[in-house]
């Protein structure tokens, strides 16, 4: 936890060179960046908006700052993709197969962080939005069953089941 990102991912900076020297795994996690909260989601949204994981990486650099750094809580998804590609560079495999294989499937849990099979497409929820004030089905943010950069930042799919396992688990 207390690992500093940057010797993991030595592209890894922020704004500020005292910031990136002293950020920790942990700090990936807190919500203590010094970033705004949302700072640089339109890398993420509206899907597909092109940017890889490794761009997001790089990119952060060019976010300024709103407070000091581990001053103030402020949501950010970033810094979760960030996370993931830690978990990558150390077990040397993607942050996808490291949860299905370490987590969900230990767990018998028939939900996915990757690739979904085709099989189980059948039955997915389907994304809605208000669109000139009408309520119309958005299709770019459908379950397709490919891997999205936004997996780290919560992109599991998952059905009731799964999450029930996963709150007995917690439990």
């Amino acid at each position: 936890w207390d690992d500093r990102v940057s010797d993991h991912l030595p592209d890894f900076r922020m704004a500020d060179p005292w910031v990136t020297q002293e950020f920790t795994v942990r700090d990936l996690l807190t919500h203590r960046s010094g970033l705004g909260s949302g700072a640089g989601d339109l890398m993420l949204w509206p899907e597909p908006a092109g940017f890889t994981r490794q761009e997001i990486v790089h990119n952060l650099r060019h976010l300024k700052p709103v407070t000091s750094f581990r001053s103030e809580y402020a949501y950010d998804n970033l810094l979760y993709i960030v996370a993931g590609e830690v978990v990558a560079s150390i077990c040397g495999v993607s942050w996808e197969t490291f949860v299905q294989t370490r987590i969900l499937d230990p767990l018998g849990m028939a939900c996915f962080s990757g690739d979904i099979p085709p099989d189980f497409l059948t039955n997915i929820a389907t994304p809605y939005g208000t669109i000139d004030g009408e309520i119309v089905p958005i299709s770019r943010n459908a379950i397709d069953g490919r891997v999205k950069v936004l997996g780290p930042a919560g992109g599991l799919i998952c059905n009731a089941s799964g999450m029930a396992t996963w709150m007995m688990t917690q439990l």
